[in-house]
Parts: structure tokens; C-alpha cells; sequence
């Protein structure tokens, strides 16, 4: 038997109100994990009370960008919640897991473990972030020192080359916009451009989205991935979001709107960062025995079959190689190796998304595009999506005057949510949220998102540039498994 994750909480989703104080990472934390444990009895309708603290056996927290909780987050939190005087005394595991945006699945695999190992019954996974009350400056202040490293990596080199300088001419030129915006800007984005030359050895501000620039620019001339292509995901992530009762912004982005927004990096505009908005989630994960001792629904939990992680440099290198950054296709091999189910047996993927190359590439890893294919599976999906009954409805004047018609959950069962681009991004949460989604489309309560008949899902989050990646492989805990 498996460990399992009975509850699930997540926080409404805000980008700050004017003149409003802005929650803290661990005020809205603690609003998670109370919606986890209550979800663990059923939720709102259930005349379960669902699990107390008392009854956790132990915590992993994620860190927050924005919050003054910079040393042992876990304990931080552990300690706001009142965790240890609820234990009396009893052992409790705390612990802090910074793996950047792969937090949320890698901390799911390690609560697993320590139900399976370490004689845990349910430990809960927490994490949040406020960089949607943010200012601009403040976020990429923080943002930007907390991925500078040390010494003059030649950052920008592979940008001159040859190949990339040409193709990205074609697509908009090397250089972006110039000048810092002090605009109410939603995007991690940023207001400053790079001109990349073979002797800048500096990444200016903004620092992730300039990296990411630098994949997706090698991307585009290594496999031909189009500028359109890119901003094709940011656009189809807001059609997914459109149907989310979270989302905050309901009316899709057309590519022009996404290519028209603006620039940021040399092939990256603001619509293509993830968006900053404030959040917070939680899971529970318990043994099977623990469950049957709380009375816990067997129908609502999901089984933990199977997980694997890999890494990779911490920011692209002056040449980047085909192996360089396979960590994702590593860590969903070994995850499918672990579950003893292989990608047409998965019914529903959650991909990280904070930039376009990023889904791109997890198309790829995971086994729903070839190699090289990933951007012309997003064009094929986008086509879909411009070419149904939004087109027809847009002409009428009617609903759809985006001239696009969101795409049914079984002809694109991913990120049925949003991710990033759509939903919203707030700091290392986003692989939690796509962890809720997955949960919710196995629970079979997704609504108009819902996959039909999904019984197993996937979950894949990524951290740094590309730098940590971890899957874990779910499933309804009533349907079979080539593991039991």
C-alpha cells in the first residue's frame, strides 16, 4: 500500500490591493494548511472534522522570496503554527527544502518517504509567497540577488553565436527594450532589455527571465522552435486558466497580444514570465493505516506510485549541448521507472510553465512531443484552439471575441489549471498548484476542466534555469496500478 494525499488546501490568489497591507508568506501558509486539513476529512460538505495539527507527524516547507523567514522556514512555520506545543512532546520531523520551483513535487516525494520510511503517519507540505503586493523594484531586487552567482560566467556568449544572432533577428532582434518600468506590472518580467554581445559576461536585470532567454534562443536555433511557437504557450496557459474558479484574469491572450506586450529579454515579452501574484498551498500525505485509523475517505485520496529527480548547471553555460539540460527527461524516466507506468498509461499532466521554453522542453521530457517537437505540438493545440467555435463566436460578436474557444480537457489534458503563464506564479507554490489540479482531476471534481476517465496524472516542477527537476506520478486510489 502507498502513501497517499488525503488533503489539499490553496489559498485564494491576489497581486495586492492599493493601500492595503499585504499578508505574509506565513499567515497566508497557515491559511493553507488549515484548508489541507480540513480537506482531509472531505471538505466543506463532509460531517468529518478532518485531521487537527495535533495529528501530523511532520512538516517540509518551501522558502519564501518575500518573506523575513530566511533560516529554517520549516521550523519558522512549524513554530507560528503552534506545531510543537499540538505534538506535547511527541517526535515531530520539521524540515526546509529549497530545490526552487521543484520544491513542491521534490517535498510531495519526500513526504512519501517518510511516511513509507520513517515511521511518519501524515506529514504536510506547505508553501507561499506575497510577490504579487510587491513592487516591481522590490520583487526583482530580491528575485534578481537570489539568482546572481558569483565569479563572470561568460552568461551571454551562446547568444552571439552565429545561428542564435541569426534566427533571432529574424524573430525581433537580440536587443530588447531598454529603461526600467515602474509600471504596476503583473510578470516577473521586469523592465530592463539585454543587448547580447560575445564580450558581456554580465546578466543584466531581469536576471531569470535573460536566462531562460538564453535556452529558449538555443531551443529556436537547435530545433527550429519559432518565436510564434513560444508565445503560442503563454497564449493557450491563459485559455486553461480562463475555466479556473482562482484565476484572476479570465480573458485569454491572443499570440499578437502576447508578442505585442512588452519586451523584456531579447525573445521574451511580459506576458511570457510567469505572473506574480500572492498565494499559498498545502498537501497532506499519509500511510494507508493512518487514513483507515482517521476515518479518512478512501475516494478522495490519491496514491503516490512513483517519483524521480535530476539536476543540472545552474545557469546556462557559454555552450549549451543536447545533454546539458536533460534533468527533466532523467527525472520522468525515473519517475515512470518507479510507477511501473509508462506515458500512455497518464491521463492528465501538470508541466511547469514560468516561461515558454520551459513547458516546451517538459512536452519533450515526458513523452507527449518528440525531441525537436515540442513547439509544434503548442502550434497544433493553439490551431485547435483558434480554429473551434471561438472563431465563429468572435465573428457573432458574441462570447469568444478573443477568436479563441478553450480546448476540450481530453484533447489537452494539461495544466488544465493554467501554470504559471495563466494562473499565476507565486514564487516556488506553482508546483503545488499543479500538484491541487492533478489531485482534482483524479478526485474527478474539476469541473468543466475535468479529463474524463483520468486515473493516473503527472506532475513535473522545475527550479532555477532549468536546474532541478522532479515528477511524481499519481493515482486514483481505486485504480489499478501495475505497482500493487
Amino acid at each position: 500500500m502507498l502513501p497517499r494525499i488525503v488533503g489539499v488546501g490553496v489559498t485564494p490568489l491576489s497581486q495586492g490591493a492599493a493601500g492595503a497591507a499585504a499578508p505574509t508568506p506565513t499567515a497566508l501558509i497557515l491559511q493553507a494548511l488549515r484548508l489541507a486539513l480540513a480537506d482531509a476529512g472531505g471538505g466543506a460538505t463532509s460531517a468529518s472534522r478532518g485531521l487537527q495539527l495535533s495529528d501530523l507527524d511532520g512538516l517540509i516547507a518551501l522558502p519564501s522570496l518575500m518573506g523575513s523567514e530566511q533560516f529554517m522556514m520549516a521550523h519558522a512555520v512549524a513554530g507560528a503554527a503552534g506545531l510543537f506545543e499540538a505534538r506535547q512532546g511527541r517526535r515531530t520531523i520539521v524540515r526546509t527544502l529549497d530545490v526552487g520551483g521543484a520544491g513542491p513535487v521534490a517535498a510531495l516525494l519526500m513526504a512519501a518517504r517518510m511516511v513509507a520510511h520513517e515511521g511518519c503517519g501524515s506529514v504536510a507540505v506547505v508553501a507561499g509567497d506575497t510577490p504579487g503586493s510587491a513592487t516591481l523594484e522590490e520583487f526583482l531586487a530580491r528575485a534578481d540577488a537570489a539568482c546572481r552567482l558569483p565569479g563572470p560566467e561568460p552568461l551571454t556568449r551562446a547568444a552571439a553565436t552565429p545561428a542564435l544572432a541569426s534566427r533571432a533577428s529574424r524573430s525581433g532582434g537580440l536587443a530588447g527594450g531598454s529603461g526600467s518600468s515602474k509600471s504596476a506590472d503583473t510578470s516577473g518580467g521586469g523592465g530592463s532589455g539585454v543587448a547580447a554581445a560575445a564580450d558581456q559576461w554580465t546578466v543584466p536585470s531581469p536576471v531569470i527571465p535573460n536566462l531562460y532567454d538564453v535556452i529558449a534562443r538555443w531551443q529556436m536555433a537547435r530545433h527550429g522552435v519559432t518565436r510564434e511557437q513560444l508565445a503560442m504557450v503563454a497564449s493557450l496557459m491563459t485559455l486553461q486558466a480562463s475555466r479556473h474558479p482562482l484565476a484572476l484574469q479570465r480573458r485569454p491572450r491572443t499570440v499578437k497580444q502576447v508578442l505585442s506586450s512588452r519586451q523584456v529579454a531579447p525573445v521574451a515579452t511580459a506576458l511570457e514570465c510567469a505572473k506574480r501574484v500572492d498565494g499559498a498551498a498545502a498537501i497532506i500525505v499519509a500511510s494507508p493505516a493512518f487514513a483507515r485509523q482517521h476515518g479518512l475517505p478512501e475516494a478522495r485520496a490519491v496514491e503516490v506510485l512513483g517519483g524521480g529527480e535530476a539536476s543540472g548547471p545552474p545557469v546556462p553555460p557559454a555552450d549549451i549541448t543536447d545533454t546539458m539540460y536533460a534533468s527533466a527527461a532523467q527525472a520522468a524516466a525515473a519517475a515512470f521507472a518507479d510507477a511501473g507506468v509508462a506515458p500512455g498509461q497518464v491521463h492528465y499532466w501538470s508541466l511547469y510553465d514560468c516561461f515558454p521554453v520551459c513547458f516546451i522542453r517538459a512536452l519533450e521530457a515526458v513523452g507527449l512531443a518528440p525531441e525537436g517537437g515540442g513547439g509544434r505540438y503548442v502550434e497544433r493545440a493553439y490551431k485547435a484552439a483558434a480554429s473551434g467555435d471561438g472563431g465563429a463566436a468572435a465573428r457573432a460578436g458574441g462570447e469568444g471575441q478573443h477568436g479563441l474557444q478553450a480546448l476540450p480537457p481530453q484533447d489537452f489534458p494539461i495544466n488544465t489549471h493554467g501554470g504559471l503563464l495563466g494562473l499565476g506564479a507565486p514564487w516556488e507554490v506553482p508546483a503545488m498548484h499543479g500538484i491541487a489540479e492533478a489531485v482534482s482531476q483524479l478526485r474527478g471534481d474539476a469541473g468543466d476542466r475535468q479529463v474524463p476517465g483520468a486515473r493516473r496524472a503527472l506532475v513535473y516542477g522545475n527550479g532555477g534555469i532549468l536546474s532541478a527537476s522532479a515528477v511524481a506520478i499519481l493515482g486514483r486510489c481505486n485504480a489499478p496500478s501495475a505497482k500493487l
